[in-house]
């Protein structure tokens, strides 16, 4: 949601005469996305990009100086893989886990929104 609302806020406020122009000139659907919706969003992208990370930044810090001993969230294993054990491809793999998860309910919530009708 912190970034999914920034970048809908982006995409609505792309002029459709830009991208019907980039239609009818016979750019790549692939193109229009690059060239024409990519830089539209960029910003809202990076608003929401900003807003995850000084999020997870701060319930990273949160978890790891007050955390119980022995409780092992997805963030502390991605950073003692990573920082504490050099390992770097296990660390991608538990972060992309992690990003996988949030998906997963991301898209049961909006499953379940659609199904009883609230809009989000």
């Amino acid at each position: 949601p912190l970034v999914m609302r920034p970048l809908m806020a982006g995409l609505r406020q792309i002029d459709k005469s830009q991208l019907e122009a980039a239609s009818i000139l016979g750019a790549h659907p692939l193109r229009v996305i690059g060239q024409v919706i990519f830089p539209a969003v960029l910003p809202a992208l990076m608003a929401g990009g900003s807003l995850c990370l000084l999020l997870t930044t701060n319930e990273f810090g949160i978890v790891l100086f007050i955390g119980a001993k022995g409780v092992n969230t997805l963030p502390m294993m991605v950073y003692s893989k990573a920082i504490l054990e050099s390992d770097y491809s296990v660390a991608c793999m538990i972060a992309l886990i992690n990003i996988l998860l949030s998906l997963g309910l991301f898209m049961l919530y909006r499953l379940a929104a659609a199904r009883t009708g609230v809009r989000s």
